[in-house]
């Protein structure tokens, strides 16, 4: 069965930004609400013979809500885990364009809310009594809505300033 050949690329390494706010009890829980915007990643395919590109963009940001796990390593290091909810207002576009005129030939977008769950572990370095810097893996599931945007698992290594 016979296929299409094109050259395609994928670009998913976007910045993504985000802030939290928080309050911890004692040593071992805390809970943060917060917002984030997970950037762009986008989809390009050009087939071969043809002068023509296909390109899906998609985006995702929205609030997030957190509980933590804390595990002190004395007074400069913690260890912890958070769980959540991640509310996700998602985007995705398709377009399709003319390479020689640049005329864009069609294009669609779907929008959707979802409520995905995310987890991550990290790890703090307190610095002082007021600050400390924070690196983190999270991942984001079946971030979208799987009708209307698509799902799909985001990953983020993040690095971060708290400021108590």
């Amino acid at each position: 069965m016979g296929g299409i050949d094109a050259k395609s690329s994928l670009d998913d390494s976007d910045t993504v930004w985000g802030a939290q706010v928080g309050y911890r009890w004692g040593s071992y829980v805390a809970a943060e609400v917060g917002y984030v915007d997970m950037g762009k990643s986008q989809y390009q395919a050009d087939p071969t013979g043809t002068p023509l590109r296909a390109s899906v963009r998609y985006l995702s940001s929205g609030a997030t809500l957190a509980a933590l796990g804390i595990l002190p390593l004395g007074e400069r290091f913690d260890l912890y885990a958070r769980g959540g909810v991640y509310f996700a207002d998602t985007r995705v576009r398709l377009k399709v364009a003319d390479l020689d005129t640049g005329e864009s030939l069609a294009s669609a977008e779907q929008k959707a809310s979802s409520k995905d769950l995310f987890a991550g572990i990290g790890a703090a370095w307190n610095v002082s009594p007021g600050f400390a810097l924070r690196i983190e893996y999270q991942r984001y599931f079946d971030v979208g809505d799987d009708e209307k945007t698509g799902e799909t698992d985001v990953d983020l290594l993040t690095l971060g300033v708290l400021f108590r």
